[in-house]
């Protein structure tokens, strides 16, 4: 194993002592998978591969491990928001802040028109995915 790998998974076993131990070894699984590609070359992460990296069978203790990999203090993943913009016939990214605003507020509205909408459609519309935090890649190719 290589130095950075290392310290990753010994920041996530110290960091997080706490937690069930398969959700720290699901944290282990998916940055041992991380570290067998090219960092550079990993645009983003779908929660379909995360989860499959993870070895784990539940999509609830699977979540709990995506915290830990999003945890700011660990700076493993980031977290991405997008939805499709049908007038414009794309993609769009979406702000963090106004995901979590509208989550914790439960005031479910579209992205692009503001009009209010169900819990459900927003969910259709909304897109998560995860990339490698800049400070990830910069202690990874070390």
């Amino acid at each position: 194993m290589n130095h950075a790998l290392d310290k990753y998974l010994s920041n996530i076993r110290k960091s997080f002592e706490g937690y069930p131990k398969e959700i720290l070894e699901a944290c282990c699984n998916i940055v041992i998978q991380i570290f067998k590609y090219n960092i550079l070359e990993i645009n983003y992460l779908t929660f379909s591969r995360l989860y499959s990296w993870s070895g784990m069978k539940s999509h609830l203790e699977f979540k709990e491990a995506l915290y830990i990999l999003i945890d700011p203090n660990l700076k493993i993943l980031d977290q991405h928001f997008e939805a499709f913009n049908v007038r414009k016939n794309r993609y769009e990214g979406i702000d963090i802040n106004f995901v979590y605003e509208i989550l914790i507020s439960k005031d479910y509205i579209d992205p692009f028109t503001f009009e209010s909408i169900s819990e459900s459609d927003f969910n259709n519309i909304i897109n998560i995915f995860f990339a490698l935090s800049e400070d990830f890649k910069r202690v990874g190719l070390h």
